[in-house]
């Protein structure tokens, strides 16, 4: 199922990937060759260019001269953040953010969830005591606060406590996982309850997915809409002061 997932991730990312790079290729050529030749046209003339051209040609000088400098400082930007993102503290800085992050954290932490809740089911069901299906299931969750979360309501369950009580001190677990497995421990029918929550919290995983990649779609095609035409505006009012200037 996780592999499934990760699968149906790069899949919905390709188009977005594809659209948006085509986008980038088509707003640098504009920058770099549409729109200097008309700036050097005021240029010989000796008129000042409009406001909005000046601020697109200016825009365009800095890519031309300065894209080096730019891919150096992205490059460094990306490294410096892998180096952080693979120290421990850096990685609970991160998991702790993504936990935050309006849309993506929500559906992290359902993911989560399902992956935990699958997996404690399936070791439940065949036999593995609790506290030795808790130290294994914890391994399967890859967000450091929510596996923090776990090795403490590990701690609990050993000491006594019920999963649910455990599970719920934490507070990182969605509110109605903790409720069904409450129940389903009240009932005799834990295994079988963590497998239903496993259930629901992949199907809702499944569907903000889907919202998501489809929201993003849109706003990338308005997004490069709305950067190209004040560039062919900036063009464009260059051509109308070129017309001033013949009559």
């Amino acid at each position: 199922r996780r592999r499934e997932t990760s699968q149906a991730i790069v899949s919905a990312l390709i188009y977005p990937a594809i659209l948006l790079g085509l986008a980038l290729v088509a707003v640098a050529v504009l920058l770099a060759f549409v729109v200097p030749q008309f700036t050097q046209m005021f240029a010989d003339v000796g008129r000042d260019l409009p406001l909005l051209t000046r601020i697109v040609a200016g825009a365009g000088d800095l890519v031309a001269d300065w894209w080096w400098l730019m891919l150096l400082v992205i490059g460094g930007i990306g490294y410096a953040l892998h180096r952080d993102w693979k120290t421990p503290a850096g990685r609970a800085r991160w998991d702790a953010g993504l936990l935050r992050l309006w849309l993506v954290g929500p559906m992290l932490r359902k993911l989560e969830t399902g992956r935990f809740t699958r997996t404690l089911g399936t070791l439940l069901e065949n036999g593995v005591p609790l506290v030795s299906a808790l130290d294994i299931s914890r391994e399967i969750v890859s967000n450091t606060q929510l596996a923090a979360a776990v090795d403490q309501a590990t701690r609990r369950v050993r000491e006594g406590s019920s999963l649910s009580a455990a599970l719920s001190e934490s507070q990182e677990l969605p509110s109605l996982a903790l409720k069904l497995i409450g129940v389903g421990e009240q009932s005799g029918q834990l295994n079988t309850m963590l497998q239903q929550v496993a259930e629901i919290y992949e199907r809702d995983v499944q569907v903000a997915m889907k919202r998501l990649f489809t929201l993003a779609e849109p706003v990338i095609i308005i997004t490069i809409a709305l950067v190209i035409t004040v560039i062919i505006l900036s063009v464009v009012l260059v051509i109308i002061e070129s017309n001033n200037l013949v009559f």
